[in-house]
């Protein structure tokens, strides 16, 4: 499957503006604090002094160690802030990996449950509408199957009978429509049959090197 190289930048809108908006946030706090903490220490005679006392240094040497101090401060306060922003955005990630498990094993009845503050809220609704459909078709493609099998359970003992060509026909009549939309179901699926390339198969690339060295 081959992808064309996005021109609209803003595909999510409301989702990549609240990022972009944190990031910036982000970045003036980190700005403001590393320069609000170089002026004070400079500007304070005891931080001064202490500063060239810790590092050996003369008064007038302790511009260095001030703007390594005050980004270190603003970096663990910036980290403290992202652990609670990125929660926002883990969290759903989570949410939405367990459920993939889920449906892996076989499950269908669940669904991505998210905080009212979590993020993906659209991505949510739309994959748990996802589920919704998939769970109907199978449960109504069970259904076929069963009355299918039971339809063609009666032919195999009726034809044991001198049945009229009129009598098979009927019973033929009988089991087109459950075959006919039991095929219709099968046919929304869209299954790929093709064999993965070579570039979509790194493992088959490394078989084949194996067997050519």
């Amino acid at each position: 499957m081959s992808f064309a190289k996005r021109r609209t930048y803003f595909v999510k809108k409301g989702f990549q503006l609240r990022l972009i908006i944190i990031i910036l946030l982000l970045v003036t706090i980190v700005a403001n604090l590393t320069g609000g903490v170089v002026y004070g220490i400079l500007k304070t005679e005891l931080a001064r002094d202490w500063l060239a006392r810790m590092f050996s240094l003369r008064t007038d040497e302790v511009l260095l160690p001030a703007v390594i101090l005050a980004e270190l401060f603003s970096v663990i306060l910036v980290a403290f802030i992202s652990l609670f922003v990125t929660h926002r955005i883990a969290g759903p990630v989570y949410r939405f990996e367990k459920v993939c498990e889920e449906v892996e094993a076989g499950r269908f009845d669940v669904r991505v449950r998210l905080r009212e503050k979590d993020e993906f809220k659209d991505l949510a609704d739309a994959f748990n509408q996802m589920l919704l459909t998939l769970e109907d078709k199978l449960a109504r493609i069970k259904i076929l199957t069963v009355q299918m099998n039971a339809s063609t359970s009666q032919i195999e003992g009726d034809g044991e009978k001198n049945l009229t060509k009129k009598e098979v026909l009927d019973q033929i009549k009988e089991i087109n429509p459950i075959a006919q939309e039991l095929n219709g179901i099968l046919a929304s699926f869209q299954i790929t049959t093709e064999a993965p390339s070579s570039e979509e198969n790194p493992a088959g690339k490394e078989d084949d090197d194996s067997h050519q060295g």
